[in-house]
């Protein structure tokens, strides 16, 4: 009984631009035509459609492996020996063994392989080792093509973040990002809900959280790419994603190896030692909005939903010495919790929890005395003045985009009447509509500051009952 293995190799990859099947269609007609030239017949063919470094990852060779026990298999035809094992010693080694053990011959198109012939043996193991040199020359040929890549500012991922598309360069190798239009929009959106929040029908500003905006998108039947939905996490990554200011980042998830129960176990865990990059791709977001993002996410605490929150301070206590947010510590034995920095290298010491409370709590009630002062001394002084000054300039702005809005009404009739020619026409139509389009983009940076004000004032209104309130029950919260 003869078996046949067959699977595409990156150095098929550099000498051809074909598809797995077609290469692995040529592959097998060459080894049949073989196997008649020997007069042998092959009873099994094992096809590899999948890439991995490691036989766990190769399911068709385990396959394979398994079935050679059986001790029926006399022979496997293979195109190269470097085919049945690329991974590390330990894989080589299994494959070397069960060949052995199994007294199974290895056909290639160059030469048949003995394992109970000590040269032979010595010579397969040796291609195995060479193999393997060979796949990690390559690795970090790739490896140094991707960061040469990254560092042009093209795109060296296959799946194109949420909000672009992927397009080839024209004339040189390489990808870059080019927006998707509609996807862009929900970026925007959500980057705005953000960083401002949603107005509400009564006209106040509600705070939106990575959860809410996943909720809302969801509620607004809003497709995601994948069509399962918004998640927390998704959104997460979105905001913190530095492709949307026209930046490329590596390294920010990379595969790392870990051993479990006997198993080697591949994790993608997120990094804080990425690269970054310009990118030749325009951005969605501008800087400002964007880091107005970070800083609220840096900022904001994140406690577990439908949990018990146990440290009432969570994401809000930060280490005066490293930055990082503190946490809270229980003890048992009656002693008190205490918040500490997490950080170890840090030799900031902890307190108490209930110390920290205390002293949270007296510095409001001294800041609630002198803001309550502050405010009422304000509000004599200034009588909304600022929202007055605001409110007269935007009706100003908007006369005067009625008036040219009419003037461009009256350059086409007077072009119907014979008055302008067409390049008469042209200048003016062009010189009107930029004053127009300038005249918009005054009036909504004044609408914006408008509403940051009146949001102010709202604020000032409820902040000290909603303080009051805070003081008076926290005890009991």
């Amino acid at each position: 009984m003869y078996f046949m293995y067959l699977r595409k190799s990156r150095k098929d990859d550099e000498l051809e631009n074909a598809t797995i099947e077609e290469t692995l269609a040529r592959h097998e007609r060459t080894l049949l035509e073989l196997a008649h030239k020997m007069k042998i017949t092959v009873d099994r063919i094992y096809r590899e459609v999948v890439s991995g470094e490691t036989i766990a990852a190769r399911p068709m060779m385990q396959q394979m492996l398994a079935d050679m026990e059986d001790g029926m298999c006399d022979g496997v035809l293979v195109m190269e020996v470097e085919r049945l094992a690329r991974g590390n010693t330990m894989d080589q080694g299994l494959v070397a063994q069960t060949f052995q053990l199994c007294d199974t011959k290895i056909i290639t198109p160059m030469r048949t392989y003995d394992p109970q012939n000590e040269a032979d043996q010595e010579y397969f193991e040796f291609s195995l080792f060479m193999s393997r040199r060979e796949y990690k020359t390559i690795t970090r040929r790739m490896q140094a093509g991707r960061k040469a890549s990254f560092n042009e500012g093209k795109y060296i991922g296959n799946i194109p973040p949420y909000g672009y598309d992927r397009m080839k360069l024209q004339g040189e190798k390489g990808w870059i990002l080019t927006i998707n239009e509609s996807e862009a929009q929900v970026v925007h959106l959500i980057f705005d809900w953000y960083v401002h929040g949603e107005m509400q029908s009564d006209g106040s500003i509600e705070k939106m959280g990575t959860t809410s905006i996943a909720r809302k998108l969801n509620e607004l039947a809003i497709p995601s790419r994948k069509g399962i939905g918004w998640t927390t996490s998704f959104i997460r990554d979105l905001i913190r994603n530095p492709v949307y200011i026209g930046k490329l980042r590596l390294g920010w998830r990379k595969s790392c190896k870990k051993m479990a129960d006997g198993k080697i176990l591949r994790q993608r865990p997120k990094a804080e030692d990425y690269l970054i990059s310009q990118g030749r791709h325009k951005p969605i977001i501008d800087t400002e909005l964007w880091e107005a993002a970070q800083d609220i996410f840096k900022t904001r605490g994140r406690p577990l939903p439908n949990k018990q929150l146990h440290n009432p301070l969570a994401g809000l206590i930060i280490c005066g010495k490293c930055g990082n947010k503190m946490q809270r510590r229980p003890f048992g034995n009656g002693r008190t919790d205490t918040i500490l920095c997490p950080t170890m290298t840090c030799d900031n010491i902890g307190s108490d929890l209930h110390n920290v409370e205390r002293a949270i709590l007296d510095a409001l009630r001294s800041w609630m005395e002198q803001y309550t002062l502050d405010q009422e001394s304000i509000k004599q002084t200034t009588d909304n003045s600022k929202i007055k000054t605001l409110s007269n300039s935007i009706e100003k702005q908007n006369k005067k985009l009625s008036t040219l809005q009419t003037q461009i009404n009256n350059i086409y009739d007077l072009l119907e009447q014979g008055v302008y020619d067409i390049e008469t026409f042209t200048d003016r139509s062009a010189s009107l509509k930029q004053q127009i389009s300038d005249l918009k983009k005054s009036i909504n940076i004044l609408e914006k500051k408008l509403k940051t004000e009146k949001q102010i004032n709202e604020a000032h209104d409820l902040l000290i009952p909603r303080i009051n309130n805070l003081l008076e029950s926290y005890e009991t919260m």
